[in-house]
């Protein structure tokens, strides 16, 4: 995914960490953070801001599982279907990965979803009308 994407870029430029704190992966950003943007494309720089943007909206293990969690699924439909993915499709494909999610975890599958999208980190069609109590952005 282009978040993916983002953290390698930032990573390999020795701009950020990641350690293990608990049953979560710290992202660390270096104190010489200093982006010398002559070093990167518009492309990568567009990455690096978007990835910052996402990541410092997580405030909890439990909310980086869910987005991860719905990343993975949308990663893998494109890599099946290409265009055209449904917020109906990744919140199948959620429940049938996270089968326990199905009865407590639904409605905020489909809130990251929307958050998501509005986000621009994915690109999905509505399956649904979506109403003001399914848009959170975190």
């Amino acid at each position: 995914s282009e978040v993916h994407d983002a953290i390698t870029v930032l990573s390999n430029a020795g701009l950020m960490t990641e350690r293990k704190l608990n049953r979560m992966v710290e992202t660390v950003v270096s104190p010489d953070f200093d982006i010398l943007q002559y070093q990167f494309t518009d492309g990568e720089i567009k990455k690096a801001n978007e990835a910052f943007d996402l990541l410092s909206r997580i405030r909890s293990t439990d909310q980086a599982e869910m987005i991860t969690t719905v990343l993975f699924s949308y990663d893998e439909l494109f890599k099946k279907k290409g265009v055209d993915i449904t917020d109906d499709q990744i919140r199948e494909h959620v429940m049938s990965w996270k089968p326990r999610w199905e009865n407590i975890k639904s409605d905020e599958v489909i809130s990251t979803i929307w958050d998501l999208a509005i986000l621009g980190v994915i690109d999905i069609q509505p399956s649904v009308n979506i109403t003001d109590e399914h848009i959170e952005i975190f």
